[in-house]
């Protein structure tokens, strides 16, 4: 069984571009969804909207503080703008795909909810 997913892993990374001794990257997983290799906000809730939010308070509280921090219009959103300060290495489109998973309006931004999400997703 194992053979076999390391056969279906290397497949699965030279059609969409990328080395299987390196890992996917966004791109490469962007790539694959856009062959249709899978369905983005049906993964999304598999793979990480079922997951517990839980985080240490402390970190939390760091989110919270950052979140309040860019959120320079104190809507309750961080819109590209101000994720793009919060984030300097996030591009428009990686913010775009974040949001759509998320299920956020794009013309408002992610609320501080989806940060959270997101945060935990990273660690």
């Amino acid at each position: 069984k194992d053979y076999f997913n390391l056969v279906r892993y290397r497949e699965f990374c030279k059609s969409v571009g990328a080395d299987p001794l390196v890992g996917l990257t966004l791109e490469n997983i962007m790539t694959a969804y856009k062959k249709h290799y899978g369905y983005a906000h049906k993964d999304w809730v598999v793979t990480a909207g079922m997951r517990s939010l839980k985080i240490p308070p402390k970190e939390k509280q760091h989110v919270k503080d950052a979140f309040a921090h860019f959120d320079e219009d104190s809507n309750g959103f961080v819109n590209w703008p101000e994720m793009h300060r919060m984030v300097p290495a996030m591009t428009g489109e990686e913010y775009e795909t974040l949001a759509n998973a998320l299920e956020a309006d794009l013309s408002e931004g992610i609320d501080l909810h989806g940060v959270i999400k997101a945060y935990t997703r990273r660690t």
